[in-house]
């Protein structure tokens, strides 16, 4: 050949094979890609959306959106692997971008739900877990995504621990009873609706991991503050002594038979009502030969 000699690249083993040269490879060498003339035009009608209104988030979602109607444009075959996670990659950044020009928290929540969707991905547990750990701090007025970590944390069987799903509980009620300490009276009342949602979501949880009388004591404790408190203005330190001396006293609590409250505890605390005597119920009646009945 006026050319030289052919340089023969290819492997000595015929067992081996370039991936690039297989058919299961989906290589684009030596392809020119088609797009749809109708999908071009909508990229460039998207573009020229958000440029000109940055702050219309609706523009954006249809952008990102958009990327996935340009990767199955090509030939109509099967998107690879390495085709999703650079997909996702590009809706990160875009993600990214949109959060900037985010104006309300309803946006916020539909950004960065998108965004871990796309980033579950291609991160890692780890890095999942931290971001939205993150994402719940920085939006402490948000329970659409406090539940959507929650529900992470619940359903990665790989790295659950009772003890941890626990603990994101018991952060988000410290969070949101401070915020409610220090926030405007008007702003309280959906704090406390969160707080109400998140103990009843953790003493299911509590149940349903088999630690049933911690989770009834939990409701029969905060029930007693709130409606069986001594009358008399208490500290908080001395209001948890006080309780604490009722609590160990084994008394009947709130939704127990005989129960007479806090309250009543505090009052008559000199004069301890002696507990009858418990007979157990026999039943004569029962057939030994019918043992499980």
């Amino acid at each position: 050949s006026i050319y030289g000699k052919i340089k023969d690249s290819r492997p000595a083993d015929d067992d081996f094979q370039y991936a690039t040269d297989s058919e299961s490879s989906g290589s684009e060498a030596g392809r020119i890609l088609k797009m749809d003339p109708s999908i071009q035009q909508q990229n460039i009608e998207f573009s020229r959306k958000f440029e000109n209104s940055p702050h219309d988030i609706d523009a954006w979602l249809a952008l990102i959106d958009h990327q996935d109607a340009l990767i199955r444009a090509r030939d109509g075959r099967r998107t690879t692997n390495a085709e999703t996670r650079s997909t996702a990659d590009i809706k990160l950044h875009m993600y990214e971008k949109a959060l900037q020009n985010a104006r309300s928290l309803q946006d916020r929540e539909r950004l960065l739900l998108g965004l871990m969707k796309e980033g579950a991905k291609i991160w890692e547990v780890k890095a999942l877990a931290d971001r939205w750990e993150q994402i719940s701090k920085d939006n402490i007025d948000s329970l659409v995504l406090w539940m959507s970590y929650l529900n992470f944390k619940q359903s990665t069987f790989s790295t659950f621990q009772y003890e941890e799903v626990k603990e994101v509980f018991i952060k988000r009620i410290k969070l949101l009873s401070d915020a409610a300490n220090v926030t405007e009276p008007a702003n309280r009342v959906s704090l406390h609706h969160q707080l109400l949602y998140v103990l009843l979501r953790l003493t299911l949880f509590m149940r349903e991991s088999g630690y049933a009388e911690l989770a009834i004591a939990t409701w029969q404790g905060l029930l007693e503050m709130n409606f069986s408190a001594p009358h008399q203005p208490l500290s908080k330190v001395d209001g948890l002594k006080l309780f604490k001396d009722f609590w160990e006293s084994e008394v009947p609590r709130i939704g127990e038979e005989g129960a007479l409250g806090w309250c009543h505890f505090v009052e008559h605390e000199d004069t301890p009502d002696v507990p009858g005597i418990l007979i157990d119920p026999t039943h004569d009646d029962l057939d030994n030969k019918d043992i499980f009945r």
